[in-house]
């Protein structure tokens, strides 16, 4: 997609959404939901919820009249959303607007402030992930499954056997038995309608910006409004989360989750103090969208129960017949989806496949080992506390809580206050004390389910950070309140923002941006191909580093290549064969593997795969309990029935036995004699590969040229290049490694380093010092520029760690390798050509 598709489709797409924005905005306004909360807290709340409000539109218009062209889908959503919201507006204007709040107030313009330079760090935050989200290919595996999915709802536009996909039929035999209800595929299909085509993700990889930005949006309202500083800091902090920064790189959908999760928490105050009909139904619908993008949302219940019965505001009788309307109308909302999964699978909620059930006492401890929840030990620390022990990943939302919360119940509890007092401030219908029970609630649920046995929660830190915004949120109110008690108790004079939080506020921003840069050039620096071409299927597989693309690329190639053959692979790791490849896969969750995983017979397993067809099984380079745990762990080892046709990094692809290979037999080393040299020709860029085994085509700052009919092989940048193949040696032997080398004229003097990298009989590289590579060539040389080639060679021989120049103890093999323009501090370019390894005797 060229820039100014990009930006045409978005402006539909996102238009469209923020006119779901306005019809939330119209029923909270009518319905008199709203009548509490202040203007912003109105306007975070339907940003984070408008997605999930036109993805439910979706849905129904996909179960009443399915399989109609894309077109009538999305003339009828933009319908609906600029009538319901031109409606809404008409009725707004009429009744004052759906958003506004306490009348103005003249303000001093230092109050400004903060709400601009928020705005402004908001500006910059965008302006930095945008770009970088529409560059970066999807790679890692939940958001592939997502974007599989939503890629199958665009092509048959229909959740009746498509959703869950069941059918071997829907993305090339990918199988995904989710009870999730189908909001977040469903935005994500939206996304494609918008730009007409699911061949690339284009603009889909933007949603994640919106949904960062509306959490943010949706903190920052609710932790003190737009003029406070303190609410800055708690946006910030959220924001700051490091696993939250990852997410919104790697489009996955807990984002957009939580950022629904925390608007509809924080609404619980605003409906409970203003129960009627109407706002119960109105709670209910915003209660039901939020629960449409996940099924974790069911939670939701358990804490709305609690809070219904523990916060005092009138007659509990009153409370419970009016939260059964919000559940009520929720459920309704949820219902079909409810319904698909009971007559899929026999239960209403929660992902189930066959071999977990069967094999649960092998695949759970061992799931759980790999995780590091493990023992009890582990279970409490990484799990139950991972978001207090573990800031690397969770940040300091929930540290700051578990701070703050003693002081601000012991502030609370200050004499002369009573026992009854106590609890009755601690149990008023307040944002805080929702906040402080829903912490509360939370931890005990990871406590008794971790001590039931189960590990739903604590398996996935993605789960264990649902409260990481809310805690960030009620830890700035808390501060905020003791702020506010002590300065009344004493002669102090403290002011509940400004002076304290201003300094924390522009540290943080600073921390925030310097961090999402810097996350955006090493991930860019790992994409190393222009810009719009990185949606390309071919280009994002040819040119990653990741082992498993790499490997599907291949077969993407061979099959291209011989387009009459016919093969179905076995994924282990399907969410990348369903997404990329072009061949069809039987994901290993299908239950109609589940006889060879649990026979101890292997001629018994082969043959329930050999009946379904599979001619291949594609295995990840991690150990996994479905393998490891199960019958698979002798039958894939056992030759009689596979043996390797290509291996990538650890990943491999096995072929059954009597079945023809996809790749010809690796030809193994090079062999080099006295009267044998290798040359490695500069000419043919495919001699050569960057360090981590991406084909130097893929590569922007290495490039050929020619000088006086001379190929030769240029970097513009810093860059380890091997030679693709390795050679085979004797370490009793004497070798010789030479090469033609240059600065061009104009370039800065460039710092180089050349020899050989080692390897021992598997294969695997020897890295014992001096170095990770033995530079016995060049090591730590400074080349001027020069216009004369300069020629270049150093000996290696013996076995030892003292030189570089020594071959280490069981090398068995050794390929050259050149670190260019080391540590530059100017860019220089490095030229060379004429790559020769010899044995001297």
């Amino acid at each position: 997609m060229d820039s100014i598709n990009i930006a045409t489709s978005a402006t539909l797409a996102f238009g469209t959404i923020l006119c779901y924005a306005i019809v939330i905005a119209w029923i909270g306004r009518i319905s008199g939901l709203f009548k509490q909360l202040a203007s912003l807290q109105k306007l975070a709340v339907c940003v984070a919820l408008a997605p999930m409000a036109l993805s439910w539109v979706y849905a129904a218009l996909l179960r009443l009249a399915p399989g109609n062209a894309s077109g009538f889908y999305l003339s009828s959503i933009t319908a609906v959303a600029a009538l319901s919201a031109l409606c809404a507006l008409i009725a707004c204007i009429r009744r004052s607007s759906a958003l506004a709040g306490p009348r103005w107030r003249q303000r001093h313009w230092l109050e400004y402030l903060p709400p601009a330079f928020f705005a402004a760090v908001l500006i910059i935050f965008v302006t930095i992930m945008l770009p970088a989200n529409i560059r970066l290919p999807i790679i890692t595996n939940d958001p592939m499954e997502y974007f599989t999915v939503a890629r199958a709802i665009f092509q048959h536009q229909r959740l009746e056997g498509v959703y869950p996909v069941l059918n071997d039929s829907i993305s090339r035999g990918f199988y995904g038995p989710w009870t999730h209800p189908p909001g977040y595929p469903l935005i994500v299909a939206w996304l494609y309608l918008c730009q007409g085509t699911a061949a690339v993700a284009g603009i889909a990889k933007l949603f994640n910006v919106y949904a960062a930005t509306s959490l943010a949006l949706v903190v920052w309202a609710f932790s003190g409004g737009p003029y406070r500083w303190s609410s800055i800091v708690a946006a910030l902090m959220v924001l700051l989360v490091p696993l939250f920064i990852r997410e919104t790189f790697d489009m996955h959908i807990d984002i957009a989750r939580l950022a629904v999760w925390t608007s509809i928490i924080c609404m619980v105050p605003a409906w409970l103090t203003n129960r009627t009909t109407s706002t119960s139904l109105a709670f209910g619908i915003l209660v039901g969208l939020s629960m449409f993008i996940h099924s974790l949302g069911v939670l939701f219940f358990g804490f709305f129960a609690g809070l219904v019965l523990l916060l005092q505001s009138g007659r509990l009788i009153s409370r419970l017949g009016y939260g059964t309307i919000v559940a009520t109308v929720a459920v309704l909302m949820l219902l079909p989806d409810y319904l698909v999964n009971y007559a899929n699978f026999g239960y209403f909620i929660g992902d189930s496949v066959p071999l977990w059930q069967v094999k649960a006492q092998e695949l759970i401890p061992f799931l759980n080992e790999q995780r590091g929840i493990g023992t009890v030990y582990e279970k409490i620390i990484n799990g139950v506390l991972g978001a207090v022990t573990n800031p690397s990943v969770f940040g300091w939302t929930t540290i700051a809580f578990s701070i703050i919360l003693p002081a601000y119940l012991i502030v609370l509890a200050l004499p002369p206050t009573s026992v009854r007092v106590f609890l009755t401030r601690l149990f008023r219908p307040t944002l805080i004390n929702t906040l402080i029970l829903s912490m509360g609630a939370f931890l005990v649920m990871l406590a008794l389910s971790t001590a039931l046995g189960s590990n739903g929660l604590i398996k996935n830190v993605r789960y264990v950070a649902t409260m990481s915004a809310l805690a960030a949120v009620a830890s700035i109110l808390m501060a905020d309140r003791v702020i506010v008690l002590l300065s009344a108790r004493t002669h102090w004079r403290l002011s509940s923002h400004g002076y304290i939080y201003a300094p924390i506020a522009v540290a943080l921003s600073w921390a925030l941006l310097n961090e999402v840069r810097a996350q955006n050039i090493s991930r860019l620096e790992a994409i190393p191909i222009d810009e719009l071409q990185t949606d390309n299927p071919d280009t994002v597989l040819q040119c990653s580093i990741d082992p498993s693309l790499l490997l599907v690329s291949k077969i993407n190639g061979a099959l291209a290549a011989a387009p009459d053959r016919q093969i179905k692979v076995l994924a282990f790791f399907p969410a990348v064969s369903a997404y990329y490849g072009r061949y069809p896969i039987v994901s290993y969750l299908d239950p109609r593997l589940l006889p060879a995983f649990v026979t101890h017979d292997d001629a018994e397993a082969f043959a329930v795969l050999k009946a379904l067809g599979i001619t291949h099984v594609l295995l990840p380079s991690y150990k996994m309990g479905e393998i490891e745990k199960t019958s698979f762990a002798s039958l894939l080892k056992d030759r009689t029935y596979f043996e390797i046709d290509r291996s990538i990094g650890g990943n491999q692809l096995l072929v059954a036995a009597g079945s023809p290979r996809l790749f010809p037999p690796d030809p193994g080393p090079l062999h080099v004699s006295p009267s044998n040299p290798i040359l490695f020709p500069t000419s043919d860029s495919i001699a050569f590969l960057a360090y981590n085994g991406t084909d130097l085509k893929c590569i922007r700052s290495v490039s050929a040229g020619d000088f006086d009919g001379e190929i030769y092989l240029e970097a513009k940048e810093q860059i380890v290049i091997v030679t693709r193949q390795q050679i085979e040696i004797d370490v009793t032997k004497r070798y010789r490694l030479s090469f033609e080398m240059r600065v061009p004229p104009g370039s800065s003097p460039a710092n180089t380093f050349v020899g050989l990298a080692t390897y021992d009989a598997k294969g695997k590289l020897q890295t014992e010092e001096p170095g990770t590579y033995r530079y016995g060539v060049l090591d730590n040389a400074n080349i001027e520029p020069s216009s004369e080639w300069k020629h270049y060679s150093g000996t290696f021989a013996g076995v030892g760690n003292q030189a570089a120049n020594q071959f280490r103890v069981g090398t068995r093999t050794v390929a050259p390798v050149f670190l260019l323009n080391y540590n530059n501090s100017k860019p220089s370019i490095t030229q060379f050509r004429n790559v020769i390894f010899e044995q001297i005797d």
